[in-house]
């Protein structure tokens, strides 16, 4: 005889307890396996957090979970930041005013040479690695 009563009203001797799945055997020797853990398992109690987690309005949360949304910003700017530095460091290769800061005079104009342009790059680079520790 299998029983499907909940596990609160069940008095026989628990064989096994997972998330999901309680086996169970009765005085009489039957085994009964019932797929919840009732009003106390540990479904029930993951519903009411989900239910309670999706009732709270965006300042309620940004309170509570504050240090997660700090880091999550930060981190989120870090990434940001690391291809903005990529790409924004290449376009000052192409502005006059930089070219003739830095440059030398090449065909009417002023040109980077390679060893600046490699070094500035190299730079980079490595001000990330030193940024990222």
């Amino acid at each position: 005889m299998v029983l499907n009563q909940p596990l609160s009203t069940f008095s026989g001797k628990l064989l096994s307890k997972h998330a999901e799945t309680v086996i169970a055997e009765s005085e009489d020797g039957a085994v009964s396996k019932t797929e919840s853990l009732g009003p106390y398992g540990i479904n029930e109690e993951g519903r009411k957090a989900t239910e309670t987690e999706h009732a709270l309005s965006v300042t309620q949360a940004i309170r509570i979970y504050s240090k997660a949304v700090g880091w999550s910003l930060l981190v989120s700017m870090a990434i940001v930041m690391d291809g903005y530095d990529t790409s924004l460091l290449s376009t000052f290769y192409a502005f006059p005013a930089f070219q003739q800061k830095y440059g030398s005079p090449f065909r009417g104009g002023y040109q980077l040479s390679a060893a600046w342009q490699a070094g500035l790059s190299v730079g980079a680079t490595i001000g990330k690695i030193i940024g990222i520790f």
